[in-house]
């Protein structure tokens, strides 16, 4: 009879779910969804930690099923064997935050049971670029009915405005008959 020992193996493996690059207005908070797989062959923990974060801004990891409440920048937590884990990194853009283009570094490793570093991953950045101004409103002139040039009265005007929220997705059309 031949027994053979397997020297464990504590790598892992992480993907963001969505995109890297972020352009927003403060104030706003800015929220990553890292998924962490263990593709070793035993059960470890894994530390994260946030750097690189302008002084100012508020920076929180916790696992997705807990809370942001008490979250700091950094986050150990037990990754099991064949186990996967979402971890959120939140940033939050005080107002008054001037305009930046910043790189967000996300360093993370496995450490086995005497706490020893096993595994360090190549550093997750996260690029966000903080513009300038607030809420704009576009004029956009139109006319409703039918458009005689020469005989079109004022009531026959409609005035609408768009409202564009940089950083949020959103326009809203606003019409006005």
């Amino acid at each position: 009879m031949c027994f053979f020992q397997v020297a464990p193996d504590y790598n892992f493996s992480l993907n963001v779910d969505g995109p890297t690059y972020v352009e927003v207005v403060a104030p706003d908070n800015v929220t990553y969804s890292i998924l962490v797989a263990n593709t070793g062959n035993t059960n470890f923990n894994v530390t994260m930690q946030v750097v690189n974060v302008p002084g100012m801004w508020g920076r929180a990891l916790y696992l997705a099923n807990g809370t942001a409440i008490g979250a700091t920048d950094t986050l150990s937590f037990h990754l099991p064997f064949e186990g996967v884990s979402e971890v959120i990194l939140m940033l939050t853009i005080p107002s008054g935050t001037q305009p930046i283009n910043t790189t967000v570094t996300l360093n993370s490793y496995s450490v086995n049971s005497d706490h020893k570093v096993m595994e360090e991953k190549d550093p997750l950045r996260f690029t966000v670029n903080v513009t300038e101004g607030m809420a704009s409103v576009d004029a956009i002139s139109s006319v409703q009915g039918a458009v005689d040039p020469l005989h079109m009265g004022l009531e026959e005007l409609q005035a609408s405005w768009r409202l564009n929220l940089p950083g949020k997705g959103y326009s809203y059309l606003f019409t006005r008959p």
